[in-house]
């Protein structure tokens, strides 16, 4: 042992410091080099936490973006939704085409309580101009539901038009007001007959008035519209009558046959349905009468049948529709224009229920327009001679034609038509704008200019008396006229 220590000691001479101390610091190296590795480990744990932190805030990131991306998807999808509803609108907007920000305040009266078929409605039509501004050309349109057929117009601020290809709606279309001020209210009062449910819905209003119009600044024509509110509509029967017979002047003896035909076309059918038929006896001899029921009084001029007991609804019996249809042939008693039928057809003893169709004599026009046409002169003056003056053959005559009208006692030349040159047939297709009614004494002078002096070439005079005032054609020849043709139109 003691060999032992002196070789350290010797050892520990020769090495000095540079002994490593293994059995004291063993310890501590290893817990060094531990230390290290612990290190070296936690910088690893630390770099991988680090990048794994890193990595979360790349996936956080990500998923923000993803979130991100999402809320654009979700701001896309709206902005698509929004822009769909838009469309919706827009093509709403196209297909109504009204102005939700008119001008015009458009109101339509509503029926007091229920109505029953066979009654009748007034709807009144306000248009009020709400602006400060001019609206012009403001045109009403009235339509209605199967069921409601407008009859009569009872007062209106502008006339009826009867072709308007202008509007797109089916109805009852007035003339367009020029302006309306600022402020300023227009009516229209329309009567109009029940004669059948009118099938009252949320979109099918028993009426609706619809208003073109423009504004001051703008030409786009623009509309808005009322529609009228709904009513109960209690059921009846509604008959309709139709007449046919003979039309325009009648000679006396002429043979005339009239066909009337009366129909149910109401909701429900119609019981015991009465007919009375008056006439002038004046004017017409019924000589023959053939009905589907008895006739149980013919007296002059009243024509009464047994109630007919059942008319069916043309409605409801569509595949058994019906008619009560009656002949009567008679004849003229005197020469005129033909004389119609009074038809009333009842149904049962309610008032409510009774239905009357009335067909009265068609009504004549007072006045009629008075249209030229044309002419056809002889190839020579009556004294032989030529038209005018020339060395040329066949020197026609410049021609034209004078009307007057005799009034108290005078004639008064109402028209001078244009000269034809050099014609034996002219023609002028000229309305004279003369009116003509019965009793009027019409003069005719046709004329062949010249320089000097015309020279006559026929002169015709004739009173319109009523077969006159019924025909459409006139035709006349007098001196040098071979032919001159005019008409009378309504």
């Amino acid at each position: 042992m003691k060999y032992v220590v002196l070789f350290m000691c010797l050892f520990s001479l020769v090495f000095g410091d540079e002994l490593p101390h293994q059995d004291l610091d063993e310890g501590i190296l290893w817990q060094k080099v531990n230390d290290d590795d612990d290190d070296k480990r936690e910088v690893a744990d630390e770099t991988n936490d680090e990048e794994a932190s890193d990595d979360d805030e790349a996936s956080d990131d990500e998923a923000s973006d993803d979130d991100e991306t999402s809320d654009d998807d979700k701001a896309s999808d709206d902005e698509e939704d929004e822009a769909s509803e838009d469309d919706e609108a827009s093509d709403n907007d196209e297909e109504t085409s009204y102005d939700k920000n008119s001008p015009l305040k458009v109101t339509v009266s509503k029926a007091k309580g229920a109505v029953v078929v066979g009654q009748q409605l007034v709807y009144t039509v306000t248009v009020t101009n709400i602006s400060d501004n001019e609206v012009r050309d403001v045109k009403l349109v009235l339509t209605t539901s199967f069921g409601i057929d407008p009859v009569e117009v009872l007062s209106s601020a502008t006339s009826l038009v009867e072709d308007d290809d202008e509007v797109d709606e089916d109805g009852i279309v007035f003339e367009p007001l020029a302006s309306l001020k600022s402020y300023q209210a227009i009516e229209y009062q329309v009567s109009c007959d029940l004669f059948n449910f009118y099938r009252g819905e949320d979109d099918n209003h028993p009426a609706s008035a619809i208003v073109y119009y423009n504004v001051s600044d703008e030409s786009t024509q623009r509309k808005t519209m009322a529609r009228g509110e709904h009513f109960e509509v209690v059921a009846a029967p509604y008959l309709e009558t139709d007449v046919e017979s003979a039309e325009g002047f009648i000679d006396t003896g002429q043979e005339l046959n009239y066909t009337i035909e009366i129909s149910n076309i109401g909701p429900v059918d119609a019981e015991n349905v009465a007919v009375l038929i008056t006439y002038d006896a004046q004017q017409l001899q019924v000589e023959d009468i053939k009905a589907p029921c008895e006739v149980v009084l013919h007296s002059a001029g009243r024509i009464k049948l047994a109630e007919y007991p059942l008319l069916k609804s043309e409605d409801v019996n569509a595949d058994e529709q019906e008619s009560l249809v009656i002949h009567i042939k008679g004849k003229a008693m005197i020469s005129g224009y033909a004389s119609g039928l009074h038809v009333i057809a009842k149904v049962g003893k309610k008032p409510v229920q009774t239905i009357s169709a009335k067909v009265k004599k068609e009504d004549v026009p007072s006045v009629k327009s008075l249209k030229l046409h044309k002419a056809t002169f002889k190839g020579r003056k009556n004294n032989n001679r030529r038209w005018d003056i020339g060395w040329k053959k066949g020197v026609l005559p410049d021609s034209f034609v004078t009307i007057s009208v005799a009034e108290n006692g005078t004639w008064v030349k109402k028209f001078t038509s244009q000269v034809m040159k050099n014609n034996l047939r002219p023609i002028w297709e000229i309305d004279t704008q003369i009116q003509v009614s019965p009793k009027m004494k019409i003069q005719i002078e046709v004329y062949d200019k010249d320089l000097k002096k015309h020279d006559i070439i026929g002169s015709h005079t004739f009173t319109v008396d009523e077969k006159v005032f019924a025909q459409q054609e006139l035709e006349f020849s007098f001196a040098g006229v071979e032919k001159i043709s005019f008409s009378l139109e309504d």
